[in-house]
């Protein structure tokens, strides 16, 4: 082939394929969104080839929205699953001109609003700005902007942190090994979930390859128009807090507060409730057992939540708890456990002896859990065999003899704790 054929091509080539990037990238029309898969729920989610679109109505805009990042599956060694890629944040999207941004918001510091010290509270905790998305069009009054490289790229918010990547030898974050799995959107939450390739000289499996790979989920949560009126610690009890600092107090000096990290629960009659009846509340909570418990475990876990009630009780309320198991995706499509409005106790297959709880979402500028997660590792029962070996060995074994056994009894904590028989068990069986 002659060279100024090749040249002329090869000209073609580029303008037309640069040409045709940029129509795909800016060209976009509600006609495109025919054919894209759409979620509704807090707000429409498209995917359209590999793009991910946003449908933002105007009531959103402003609004408190809580981010969180889990690993949904990790590469062996480099986190459980369920685990936390970094720690949560608050954002606000906010319209300006024919652009959306997305700033980070702080509520460690406050005044009222009707306080002059308010202005200066606002001069020292200005929002960074961590992303920008042109507006492709708007239609009932809702923005549509693509956010595909906020997910998919390796913007630092939605990315492995700094020092995990100093810690695994990270060189760089390669797209083309990672991809989107899916996107969901409830109505309290948008979820996105896509495995993320990286190449590492200290991975934590697997060395010869030289990669680090997982599934990650990011979770974009909405929090109360209106924050819950929040609970001062005490610090003579023991409590898990998030600290705030109100200079609008009257206090000579700066002191932060610490407020109970604490579901809302409201009494649905309050008359009856300053009256000391008992009552229901407006919304009880609710636990969803993970549909991959072992069956045997269901009726332990149930037994363990509902011992609560009579604490609730005392407190003023009933039917305050429920414990619910999940229903599998056949058994209900529209159910799933990463829609905000549950709060989950899930069963992770790991030899790692413990267990945790807590409010994975909580309002900053309140306390109020919005949805909690109790994770349950499969080595989490050895914890209890151990403190009872343990014990057994300061009781005489004349009078209270103890048992040594390869298997846990099929009552799994709660035999050991009711029987009244120090039980031993050995972690290592032949």
């Amino acid at each position: 082939m002659p060279y100024w054929i090749r040249y002329a091509t090869a000209c073609l080539l580029i303008t037309f394929g640069l040409s045709g990037l940029s129509l795909h990238a800016q060209d976009l029309t509600e006609a495109d969104l025919r054919g894209a898969e759409a979620e509704e729920g807090l707000f429409t989610v498209y995917e359209l080839d590999d793009r991910i679109l946003f449908e933002i109505p105007e009531a959103m805009l402003g609004r408190d929205m809580a981010v969180m990042s889990r690993y949904a599956q990790a590469q062996d060694g480099l986190a459980q699953g369920g685990g936390r890629l970094n720690q949560n944040m608050v954002v606000q999207w906010e319209t300006r001109g024919d652009h959306i941004y997305l700033r980070t918001q702080s509520h460690s510091t406050t005044a009222d609003e009707d306080d002059n010290v308010h202005l200066a509270v606002q001069n020292s905790n200005f929002a960074p700005v961590i992303a920008r998305f042109p507006v492709e069009f708007t239609r009932n009054g809702a923005a549509v902007i693509d956010v595909t490289d906020l997910y998919m790229g390796d913007h630092p918010s939605f990315s492995l942190p700094e020092q995990r990547r100093s810690d695994l030898g990270v060189r760089a974050y390669d797209r083309d090994r990672s991809w989107l799995e899916w996107t969901r959107s409830f109505p309290e939450n948008i979820e996105i979930r896509s495995v993320r390739t990286y190449d590492a000289t200290n991975p934590p499996s697997n060395e010869r390859g030289g990669t680090v790979s997982f599934e990650i989920n990011h979770s974009m949560i909405l929090l109360p128009e209106e924050p819950m009126m929040p609970r001062l610690a005490d610090e003579r009890v023991t409590y898990i807090t998030v600290t705030q600092t109100d200079y609008s107090r009257d206090f000579q000096g700066v002191r932060p507060y610490q407020y109970l990290r604490r579901f809302r629960l409201e009494p649905s009659d309050m008359e009856a409730f300053e009256q000391g009846e008992l009552v229901e509340p407006k919304e009880p909570i609710v636990w969803y057992i993970d549909p991959a418990t072992p069956e045997e475990w269901i009726p332990y876990y149930k037994e363990g939540i509902m011992e609560w009630e009579d604490a609730f009780e005392k407190a003023g309320f009933k039917n305050a708890l429920d414990v619910k198991v999940a229903p599998t995706e056949e058994e209900d499509p529209e159910f799933s456990l990463l829609d905000a409005r549950y709060n989950v106790i899930r069963h992770v297959a790991t030899p790692v002896r413990s267990a945790n709880a807590g409010g994975d979402v909580v309002d900053p500028r309140s306390g109020e859990v919005i949805r909690a997660h109790m994770k349950m590792n499969r080595s989490s029962t050895i914890i209890p065999r151990s403190i009872n070996c343990s014990a057994s060995a300061l009781h005489s074994f004349k009078t209270r003899p103890a048992t040594t056994t390869k298997n846990f009894p099929s009552r799994p904590a709660v035999s050991l704790v009711n029987s009244g028989k120090p039980f031993c068990f050995d972690p290592f069986p032949r």
